[in-house]
């Protein structure tokens, strides 16, 4: 513990501080305001947005993925790295759904089942996984190498 008295504020330095503290008023371009609204997303799951995605993601009606994420998040939202993994997750998981469906059906039908091109194509043994890429909103199908 100091025994030294703390120093007193003058006049001069508390006028210094004053004026200092009107200049600091955050970002002042478009631009540095958008990054700093970006700041409450830094640590994690607590954003009213990031909440508020999953829980229409979680209530949206089959295959509206796409639909619900616009109507729920602003562009510069949906472009952060957090949201668009959340978003292909769902995407992901409703393309599964739909492939199982249409298995379902074949398998009732007696016929079998493949995803991609047929055997007697160029290119491969018609064994073909259905893959989402993670920055396109389109699906990309990848021969299986064997």
């Amino acid at each position: 513990m100091s025994l030294r008295k703390a120093p007193s504020i003058t006049p001069a330095r508390l006028a210094a501080n004053r004026l200092n503290a009107q200049k600091s008023m955050g970002p002042r371009t478009a631009r540095g305001k958008a990054h700093s609204r970006m700041n409450g997303l830094k640590g994690g799951g607590r954003s009213r947005f990031y909440q508020g995605l999953w829980r229409a993601l979680l209530e949206a009606p089959p295959c509206s993925v796409d639909r619900t994420v616009r109507s729920v998040l602003p562009p510069e939202l949906a472009a952060h790295p957090r949201f668009a993994r959340v978003v292909d997750m769902f995407r992901q998981a409703e393309i599964e759904v739909v492939l199982e469906a249409r298995m379902d059906r074949e398998r009732q039908q007696g016929r079998s089942f493949t995803v991609g091109r047929p055997p007697n194509q160029k290119g491969g043994n018609g064994a073909t996984t259905l893959l989402q890429s993670p920055r396109s909103r389109e699906v990309n199908y990848h021969s299986k190498r064997r």
